[in-house]
């Protein structure tokens, strides 16, 4: 946390491993302004059977089977260095792994790192400069033979003065931000991470752990990876995947229909959201102005969830810790109660006596005292039991006077209170009668009937 209707190219769930496993790879895509020129840079070292211009830790891992790669970047020009290198032991020779790759719509076919390497762990490194108007850069890739694979990617802006903070580099697989032998920072791939936002890098596709990216970078895109953010209801349950860390998902990645249909109620209860719609469910690609709109959106989506979020975690640690009170006192009930029911079996009451017989005997008058106690213990299970269960629908209080203050809890609890302190003083003042002996012992019964009422309803509904 699958009618319909969303935005934006689908970002799927990214994953990276070192290689070994052979997951299906998802759906993602797409590109920016295309750059019709393309450079190839290969290198390799004939006396090193290894990499030679990559450290260990960066050849060491990869992230393959993706669908695509994004990276968060200002508008401008780029040379963006794509690291390959042919590290998996079943890769034996040419043609074995063969994929193409797109970078911001330059598109590279049959792409073939044994060969254009020149055999295993060698490095191939493609550069290719870019021009980038939306703020992603990003990088496709689709499966020939085998599924694709890179070792890393450099991101370098093509400016006059260009800082060290300012080249964005990642090690594709990387758990961790490592410095290489040559003093440069590479940063870990946040697939691998699991979603922890380290640098805005997003690989989208196959490998280790589920990955959601963070509210700024939420994006959408459909089952046949373009960008023109259709919201053809027809396609929806069977392909239109994204990820996110609080919508709801099947095993395969695939959105709910309740959670699409809470975000199009959000989109079009937010202003001009109707307006928004309509351009998001048109054939063309969405205009820079439409997607900020749609940024926004969800980030005030995000919010909201935020918002909502919050009130589920309170909820529930409250009624997680209503469950342990509830089962703390129905404990201290039934002990109560085993007390009072063995008090009244011990506590003959006086028969066939008159009422107004005198019995002062410390005996008669200590049972007295102790029926008191029990029901005045008793009625404040019953007044608890009774405040909290006067939310339920069909609850009424047996007491016909009583009943009336239900939806009061106050006017409840006074009328409680007064009612026993009125009646207990006024048996205690008796004690010595006969009549007030009998007549504690069997209020003392109802009261030890009624709390075993209580435990019993209170213990079906905690099962």
């Amino acid at each position: 946390m699958k009618p319909f209707s969303l935005c934006l190219c689908i970002v799927l769930i990214a994953t990276t491993t070192i290689r070994g496993q052979d997951l299906q790879s998802p759906d993602a895509e797409q590109a920016d302004t295309q750059v019709d020129s393309k450079t190839a840079v290969s290198v390799v070292d004939n006396e090193l059977d290894s990499t030679a211009k990559l450290d260990d830790f960066l050849i060491n891992s990869e992230h393959w089977g993706m669908r695509s790669f994004a990276q968060d970047v200002a508008d401008g020009n780029y040379l963006v260095n794509l690291y390959f290198a042919e590290t998996f032991p079943r890769i034996s020779g040419p043609g074995q792994r063969v994929f193409s790759f797109r970078v911001n719509g330059i598109e590279f076919n049959d792409f073939d790192i044994w060969q254009e390497a020149g055999g295993s762990n060698r490095v191939h490194i493609e550069s290719v400069p870019v021009e980038i108007n939306s703020g992603i850069l990003w990088v496709t890739f689709s499966t020939v033979v085998d599924f694709p694979t890179i070792k890393a990617i450099e991101i370098i802006p093509q400016k006059e003065a260009t800082s060290p903070e300012e080249i964005i580099r990642i090690n594709a697989g990387g758990d961790a931000t490592e410095i290489d032998s040559t003093g440069r920072s590479w940063l870990a791939d946040q697939g691998f991470m699991g979603g922890l936002a380290i640098s805005g890098n997003r690989f989208f596709g196959n490998g280790g752990g589920r990955w959601g990216p963070t509210k700024s970078n939420m994006i959408f895109m459909n089952h046949d990876e373009d960008v023109n953010l259709r919201l053809d209801e027809a396609e929806l349950p069977a392909s239109l995947r994204f990820v996110h860390p609080r919508l709801d998902e099947d095993q395969n990645g695939v959105a709910t229909v309740v959670e699409v249909a809470r975000f199009d109620a959000f989109i079009l209860g937010q202003p001009q959201g109707s307006e928004l719609k309509e351009e998001l469910m048109e054939d063309t690609a969405p205009s820079e102005p439409t997607i900020a709109r749609l940024r926004k959106t969800l980030d005030a989506y995000e919010a909201e969830a935020d918002r909502l979020d919050a009130e589920v975690v309170v909820q529930l640690s409250t009624a997680k810790q209503a469950e342990w009170s509830s089962y703390l006192f129905t404990v201290i009930a039934m002990m109560l109660a085993a007390l009072s029911f063995g008090h009244l079996l011990t506590a003959n009451p006086p028969r066939r006596q008159r009422w107004t017989q005198i019995d002062a005997s410390p005996i008669a008058t200590r049972t007295v005292i102790e029926s008191l106690v029990l029901i005045g213990l008793l009625s404040c299970v019953d007044l608890l039991w009774t405040t909290t269960m006067s939310t339920e629908v069909h609850f009424q209080e047996m007491n016909p006077v009583g009943n009336h203050f239900l939806l009061e809890g106050a006017s409840l609890t006074a009328f409680k209170v007064v009612s026993l302190a009125s009646a207990l003083a006024l048996l205690f003042f008796l004690r010595k009668f006969k009549g007030a002996q009998l007549a504690s012992w069997w209020t003392c019964m109802v009261c030890t009937l009624v709390t075993f009422r209580w435990i019993v309803l209170d213990s079906a509904m905690l099962s």
